[in-house]
């Protein structure tokens, strides 16, 4: 077995790994506890192991699972420095969004803010319809970062212009008229931060060297 190969059978396609940290799956009080503590366990080989050889190979890999794996990694392992190659992944629409999330949301930084605005200014903004991608996790986390840095630049896309009350309450005009805001995942703010937040707290609390 080539080493790629390896790569492949052992993190891309393990739906352990990915399935458990897409969307911080594994943090939702609804996830299988036995399948939790299985996924915790080889994802904290997976932190162990994970040195930036591995990291660069799956950035490389054209696969939103492999970029989620490498965007997670670099977070739980502080390599602040593929902090601009995420970034323009992120901006580019490549898969893996999630992880690209969390990572700025750990290093909570200048770059963090300034790829993730990039992304809500690009992705927010629509002629005629909203386009659903995974803006709401970019705005957790912006929001995440608002909270721990006790800053408001989250506060620009809540106005009444703001980039995200357009989006969220454009009227879509079907034989019965609707806005995203109807539906949870995007108008319950407070259930975003609370979802982002537990997937914070248990990848701190489990994976994440210090």
């Amino acid at each position: 077995m080539t080493e790629d190969e390896k790569i492949f059978r052992e993190y891309v396609w393990n739906s352990n790994l990915y399935g458990s940290l897409m969307k911080g799956n594994i943090s939702n009080p609804s996830f299988n506890e036995e399948g939790r503590q299985q996924s915790i366990r080889l994802i904290k080989n997976m932190v162990i192991e994970g040195n930036d050889d591995l990291i660069e190979k799956l950035l490389q890999i054209d696969n939103w699972r492999s970029k989620l794996l490498a965007s997670c990694l670099i977070g739980f392992k502080k390599r602040e420095k593929y902090l601009s190659q995420i970034g323009e992944n992120l901006v580019k629409g490549c898969g893996g969004v999630s992880g690209y999330c969390y990572a700025f949301a750990r290093f909570s930084n200048e770059e963090s803010i300034h790829y993730l605005t990039k992304y809500l200014d690009k992705y927010l903004a629509f002629d005629k319809f909203p386009n659903e991608n995974f803006q709401d996790w970019a705005f957790s986390s912006l929001r995440w970062i608002d909270k721990i840095n006790n800053t408001n630049i989250s506060d620009s896309y809540l106005k009444k212009d703001g980039l995200w009350t357009r989006f969220v309450n454009f009227e879509i005009k079907t034989k019965k008229a609707w806005k995203l805001s109807d539906y949870a995942r995007w108008g319950d703010l407070e259930a975003m931060d609370n979802r982002f937040e537990a997937m914070m707290y248990f990848y701190r609390d489990n994976f994440e060297e210090r």
